[in-house]
């Protein structure tokens, strides 16, 4: 059954982010690779053995509240600009603290490699719903403008269509932490810290309609 769970999971990220690949492909977001990163390639960089004792805490983790955020730094206090920019995306979509479990990956070495290890998915913030993993800030953020995420959200029982607000479309998400992560899970680096202040807006241009040039101005402006 778990095998089973694990790869119903891998097909569902995959086919997630492989129409993002392609319409980033288009775009030119992926002009500096001839080809899209592969999962495989990507986790070269940090593949290590996740012990049977590891996996089991990671699955109840993942299965303690219908969602469950792994973070670096908490919601009250993120410490990762994007960490910050998921918590106040599920504030929007009027998830209640009831509803979910975050975990500083920062107070936890283990759990940091291991939630890497165990998603497939090289970079932090995670996000799981009902023990699925969905995906990190930029998926997020993708979902929220798309509509995808309050749809989700509310087909999964975690809000109710009268607790979303997701229809302000327009709510910014301000006063990002200086420091953040320049990790994305589609140019393959991993959990680079920059310093320049970072501004997101949900609303602002759609991430699959923006050029190289105005993608960059618009993340780190």
């Amino acid at each position: 059954m778990r095998a089973s769970t694990t790869c119903m999971r891998a097909i569902s990220v995959t086919a997630r982010h492989a129409r993002a690949n392609q319409t980033w492909s288009k775009t030119g977001l992926l002009s500096l690779s001839a080809q899209p990163v592969s999962r495989q390639s990507m986790l070269q960089i940090q593949r290590r053995q996740l012990s049977d004792d590891s996996r089991k805490k990671i699955e109840q983790a993942v299965a303690e509240k219908p969602l469950v955020v792994f973070m670096k730094g908490t919601p009250d206090f993120p410490q990762c600009g994007f960490s910050r920019a998921v918590v106040q995306i599920l504030e929007v979509q009027g998830v209640s603290p009831d509803s979910m479990k975050t975990y500083n990956c920062l107070e936890d070495q283990e759990l940091r490699e291991g939630i890497k290890e165990f998603s497939s998915w090289p970079t932090i913030p995670q996000v799981y719903i009902k023990g699925e993993f969905v995906g990190g800030c930029d998926i997020m953020l993708g979902m929220h403008q798309s509509g995808e995420l309050e749809k989700m959200l509310q087909e999964q029982g975690v809000v109710s269509k009268s607790s979303s607000s997701s229809s302000s479309s327009e709510t910014a998400i301000d006063s990002i932490e200086p420091r953040t992560s320049l990790a994305t899970a589609q140019n393959g680096f991993d959990e680079v810290d920059v310093e320049p202040a970072t501004r997101l807006r949900i609303g602002s241009p759609s991430l699959m309609e923006m050029s190289p040039l105005t993608w960059s101005w618009w993340r780190w402006g």
